[in-house]
């Protein structure tokens, strides 16, 4: 009788912490169905390509696939736009580079830069995805390897490094490149890792 009366208690102590947990799942995907990813992802179709190493050996050639391809499947029937990215959000994923920003002079004596998430887009992303521009402009096909640099940063990015100024105009490098990129535009941040973080590219 004692060991039925263990059995009935442990199955009740083992209903109720199932409706526990059952009740904190269902709450935290509400709470995740309210966040707003900063973009939109219906009827988006993501493509993985992953070219031959050989082929993006020199830049030249690789930045020549990455614009060819867009292009051509553009002309495929049923596709109404297209653009490539390095970084599909919400994928878990952004290259980090080590920068320099414009009025923020790197820490001399840690001989520190600081990190900036950064993800490499063709013309056409903010404008599938619905990303809000915010100031100024994005990306055209008049951006190539032969015009003056150029970057589209985020909302929290300007605010970090600029509060209270106008972000257009700054200038922001990787700490090996020669050339300087001048902030042309601003977007709206975007939930680059999961819904429950907000990791920002710039």
């Amino acid at each position: 009788m004692g060991l039925r009366r263990a059995v009935i208690a442990s199955e009740v102590a083992l209903a109720v912490v199932l409706a526990v947990c059952a009740g904190l799942l269902i709450k935290s995907l509400w709470m995740l169905s309210q966040v707003n990813p900063g973009f939109r992802p219906e009827h988006i179709l993501t493509v993985r390509v992953s070219p031959d190493d050989s082929l993006c050996r020199e830049r030249p050639a690789c930045n020549a696939l990455y614009s060819e391809l867009p292009r051509r499947v553009h002309s495929t029937s049923g596709v109404a736009d297209v653009a490539a990215t390095n970084a599909v959000p919400l994928e878990g994923y952004l290259p980090f580079v080590p920068a320099e920003v414009e009025g923020h002079p790197p820490d001399v004596t840690a001989h520190l830069a600081p990190l900036l998430w950064c993800g490499a887009i063709t013309p056409g992303f903010f404008r599938i995805l619905h990303i809000p521009l915010l100031e100024g402009r994005v990306f055209s096909e008049a951006d190539t390897e032969s015009s003056p640099p150029v970057i589209v940063v985020s909302a929290a990015t300007a605010h970090r490094f600029w509060p209270n100024q106008n972000p257009l105009g700054k200038h922001i490098r990787a700490v090996w490149e020669s050339r300087w990129r001048t902030v042309v535009g601003v977007a709206a941040d975007v939930q680059q890792y999961h819904l429950a973080a907000t990791r920002r590219s710039i």
